[in-house]
């Protein structure tokens, strides 16, 4: 090789390994604290849409339990008018006997 007949170039190649490997090494540390740092931002996220999800079931369940009581509010107005109704029947009923 070229470098083993002379010490000075030699000497020279090693010093430019040397910076590279350095330059390689610092490239692949600031590449994984780049990754580091994306998945800690990916995790937060994460734990954010979680939160907001159970936030959001919470809401969920109390609407329908509103729902729910407003669906059992209207079965009982429902039935008061179905009895409302029948009583008006049978005063329609009494009232054409009463004029016949």
């Amino acid at each position: 090789m070229i470098t083993s007949a002379n010490p000075s170039m030699n000497s020279t190649a090693e010093e430019i390994f040397a910076a590279n490997s350095d330059f390689m090494i610092a490239e692949q540390c600031r590449v994984r604290e780049d990754n580091i740092i994306h998945e800690r931002r990916m995790k937060e996220a994460l734990v954010e849409k979680e939160n907001k999800i159970a936030e959001q079931a919470e809401e969920i369940s109390i609407k329908d339990d509103k729902i729910a009581e407003q669906a059992e509010e209207i079965s009982i107005k429902d039935d008061k008018i179905a009895e409302q109704a029948k009583e008006l029947e049978e005063q329609a009923k009494e009232l054409e006997e009463q004029a016949k």
